[in-house]
Order: C-alpha cells, then sequence, then structure tokens
C-alpha cells in the first residue's frame, strides 16, 4: 500500500524502515552517528565533542555510514 507523503502512517512506516536499516548496521559507530546527526540533528562539532573525537572523523565516519545504510536499504 502507498503512503500519503507527511501523513502519520507513512512516518511511521519510514521510521520503522529507518530502524530496522540501523540496526543492521554492521558498525554500532555508523548506526550512531546517523542518529545523532541525521536524526536527532546534531551538528558535526557537537558529536565529535559527545564522542570525544575530531569532526574530521565524524565526516568521514557520516560518509561511510550513509554508504553503508544506503547498501543495508536497498537489500530490504
Amino acid at each position: 500500500a502507498q503512503c500519503l507523503v507527511g501523513s502519520e502512517m507513512c512516518k511511521e512506516t519510514v521510521a520503522i524502515d529507518v530502524n530496522a536499516v540501523l540496526s543492521r548496521m554492521s558498525n554500532e559507530r555508523y548506526a550512531e552517528i546517523i542518529r545523532l546527526l541525521l536524526i536527532e540533528g546534531y551538528a558535526s562539532q557537537a558529536v565529535a565533542d559527545m564522542l570525544d573525537m575530531r569532526v574530521e572523523n565524524i565526516y568521514n565516519l557520516k560518509h561511510r555510514a550513509i554508504n553503508q545504510f544506503i547498501e543495508l536499504y536497498g537489500q530490504r
């Protein structure tokens, strides 16, 4: 069934899909980076401070995490 963009049912379906993909990620740090940056909306510097990492490392992890997410999402 199709969902209407912006509908609550559609949002719930997308949330379930995203959480399912995040739980299948081989690197837990990748899932954490996606949650903090893209879902919760923290800035890269804030995430770097939280995880005691350099912001450059956050950018690299974000790139790898997004690539893995896309790969896994296509396999669902």
